[in-house]
């Protein structure tokens, strides 16, 4: 499993599911949105703490892309 280095502090292992379907729990979502500094990936408008957001795959599962942490993207 990848390691993924958080700002400040210690590695995390990266969460990632076989299960296209799946979603990460929301510590692995908090992250994701942080990686991208609150931004939406499609907009660039920011997304405030507490803001329903969803979750999009960079590279498409269809298109031999992974359900992992460093696959997705916040819209």
């Amino acid at each position: 499993m990848t390691k993924l280095a958080k700002a400040k502090g210690r590695a995390v292992e990266e969460w990632s599911s076989d299960d296209p379907s799946a979603m990460p729990p929301p510590r692995v979502r908090l992250r994701i949105l942080r990686r991208h500094h609150n931004k939406c990936a499609l907009t660039g408008i920011l997304i405030a703490d507490g803001q329903a957001f969803d979750l999009d795959h960079i590279v498409r599962i269809e298109d031999g892309g992974k359900n992992c942490e460093s696959n997705l993207q916040p819209v």
